[in-house]
């Protein structure tokens, strides 16, 4: 009698334990799902991985293809960085030729610049500051920009801004790379292209409207 209850004891136990244990493995396959997993070969996931951040955490198809946009989006702004950026630099020779009372010629790649003093000046530049005598010479972002900024000094901290946020981005984007994901190395190489055709288009356009300052 003492051994039948002791069995049913010891069964009871063993009972208990094993229900314990399996809720265990289930909060533990719960908790995995969660878990960020990392890839260090090529692979075609479409869910379970973390894109950078934790908080970039891929659980699902649908935001496996948002972040395939979102990464396309960052590789075009990269390519429209760059694109801004020549932009400012143009600029900044423009008011420094203007702020210097410098003219500028070049007739052709052959001939060397010639300058010419003129007054100098120190405020932002107005419109009848032009290289040549001609308007349409601006630099193309002065178009848009802020008078107050059209200044050489200020122009170089917008500069360096873009510069700064043009290599923050390249390396957000050497991160996504290091997913070894298809789907999201696709997208960024993508999001490059189409970037390279806009700009390269932007520039073609502009030039031939003769509103670039060379």
């Amino acid at each position: 009698m003492d051994h039948a209850m002791m069995h049913h004891d010891m069964a009871g136990m063993d009972g208990h334990a094993g229900h314990d244990m399996s809720m265990h493995e289930v909060h533990q396959g719960h908790g995995s799902m969660d878990m960020c997993r990392m890839a260090m070969v090529w692979n075609t996931d479409t869910k379970g991985m973390c894109v950078v951040f934790k908080s970039w955490h891929v659980r699902t198809e649908r935001q496996m293809l948002v972040s395939c946009v979102l990464v396309c989006l960052f590789a075009f702004a990269y390519e429209w960085l760059k694109l801004a950026l020549r932009r400012v630099d143009e600029a900044v020779a423009h008011t420094e030729a203007a702020h210097n009372g410098t003219l500028l010629y070049r007739a052709s790649d052959d001939v060397p610049m010639r300058t010419r003093s003129g007054p100098r000046r120190v405020m932002p530049l107005v419109h009848d500051d032009a290289l040549e005598g001609d308007v349409s010479k601006h630099s193309v972002i002065l178009r848009v920009m802020p008078r107050t900024l059209q200044t050489p000094a200020r122009l170089r901290m917008v500069s360096t801004v873009l510069y700064g946020a043009q290599v923050s981005l390249s390396c957000f984007l050497m991160l996504v790379m290091m997913t070894y994901n298809a789907w999201l190395l696709g997208a960024l190489v993508i999001g490059a292209m189409i970037g390279a055709s806009y700009t390269r288009h932007v520039r073609t356009a502009v030039g031939e409207s003769g509103a670039v300052c060379h």
